[in-house]
């Protein structure tokens, strides 16, 4: 069972008459990957989901640029009496090349008297996946700090308990930004919750703001997680299983559902454990400022090659990483030599661990009944 599954059979239960679950979050954050243009307005009013499906079929809007397709979930949600009387309001989405961001948000109000500010993960754009690199050269990114922004914005115009949360980026910024509240706000809210979110800089979950919240924080993600395991987090965590295999793990529809809640793991696997070593030896060796340059220079690559979403790099990506290297070779040497270690490094990512993985992945494809 994943959330479509579960929208099904829990929709005919309100809010109200069962509280919300670990589940409910990753529906909502699924719901905010939603392209609310021209649909819901910065405004108190809002709309409500059966609303905003009509809306959404006349646009006949195509969301090519998110790698999960939140339409299935808002059709499912829209039809069901636990979701279908939520009001989405103050929805914003931002993209800016300079300073690098991609930014969007939307509010939902509950019908148990609570509001749910949502984040958007990262979408499929180049420039997303740009800022998400820029968490690990430095805190206070333009991102992070719209996320505390808005919180604070939602929060000085209702007197309801907050509840906060999103998938990816989105968990991360609903982390951050909770942690930047003013200490009012951080006393309403009820709990944030990160699906799959990358986490943050040693420095940050040592200061004061994120202990303010640290007990109110929860960290989900599934047992081959790479996104959510990027940098450093301290909060509780659940291990969960999916139906899918190594990064194809971090599509929310793949997250296996019994119940009101997931399903469990007892740890993460070796793939994840290995990338999670390597990409925490990469950021302790190497200073800010060269992460940064070095962050940089491959996304200028990217760039410069033509290249806008991942879409495009996945179609052809022969082409995509021939491109990239054809600007890499322009690029001082001492980058280029970092960039080619880093690489090859990721690329190889432990054979011999990654092989374990898929060894598991071909015997139980294998077994009889399966």
């Amino acid at each position: 069972m994943n959330i479509l599954d579960y929208i099904l059979w829990r929709g005919d239960l309100s809010f109200s008459r069962d509280p919300l679950n670990e589940v409910d979050h990753l529906v909502l954050s699924e719901l905010a990957y939603t392209k609310m243009e021209n649909i819901v307005g910065f405004d108190r009013e809002g709309k409500k989901l059966p609303e905003i499906l009509e809306r959404y079929n006349e646009l006949k809007y195509k969301q090519t640029e998110v790698g999960y397709d939140p339409k299935p979930a808002l059709e499912a949600c829209a039809g069901s009496v636990r979701f279908g009387s939520l009001t989405a309001r103050e929805y914003v989405n931002v993209i800016d090349t300079e300073p690098v961001t991609q930014f969007s948000a939307v509010t939902f109000s509950l019908d148990d008297g609570t509001d749910y500010i949502a984040f958007r993960g990262t979408d499929n754009t180049i420039i997303g996946w740009q800022e998400d690199f820029h968490f690990a050269c430095s805190t206070g990114t333009e991102g992070q700090r719209e996320a505390a922004a808005y919180i604070t914005y939602i929060a000085d115009r209702t007197d309801r308990p907050l509840r906060i949360g999103g998938h990816s980026k989105g968990g991360h910024l609903a982390v951050y930004g909770a942690a930047m509240c003013r200490e009012d706000i951080r006393e309403r809210i009820l709990e944030i919750v990160s699906c799959d979110g990358p986490g943050f800089r040693e420095e940050f979950l040592k200061s004061q703001n994120f202990l303010n919240i640290r007990d109110k924080v929860l960290l989900i993600a599934p047992e081959s997680a790479f996104i959510g395991r990027m940098m450093w987090m301290d909060c509780p965590t659940r291990i969960i299983k999916s139906s899918e295999t190594m990064f194809q793990q971090h599509n929310p529809y793949t997250w296996c559902v019994i119940g009101k809640q997931f399903e469990s793991c007892a740890k993460f696997s070796a793939f994840s454990s290995y990338l999670d070593e390597t990409i925490d030896t990469w950021l302790t060796n190497i200073p800010d400022e060269d992460r940064m340059a070095f962050v940089d220079m491959i996304f200028s690559c990217i760039h410069r090659a033509g290249i806008r979403t991942v879409a495009e790099m996945s179609a052809n990506p022969i082409k995509a990483w021939n491109a990239i290297l054809s600007e890499l070779r322009d690029v001082d040497p001492e980058l280029q030599k970092q960039a080619g270690s880093v690489i090859k490094k990721l690329a190889s990512a432990g054979t011999s661990v990654i092989w374990d993985d898929v060894k598991g992945i071909f015997v139980k494809k294998t077994e009889p009944g399966s």
